[in-house]
């Protein structure tokens, strides 16, 4: 699973792709989002709500 991963890097947890540092967010990590987050099928999924959290926190 996603998270036994970022916790092995220091990070608590992902939620739609965004971690618990200010700022950085993952696409492309198994099962992130979706069972499908690490494939090219799924990845645009995920960009594209990863581009929306980073617009909206510039705003």
């Amino acid at each position: 699973m996603a998270d036994s991963r970022l916790r092995q890097y220091g990070l608590s947890s992902a939620v739609d792709g965004r971690t618990s540092v200010p700022g950085l967010y993952f696409v492309g990590v198994h099962r992130v989002r979706k069972n499908k987050s690490a494939i090219l099928y799924g990845i645009g999924e995920d960009a594209r709500l990863v581009a929306e959290q980073v617009i909206a926190g510039l705003q």
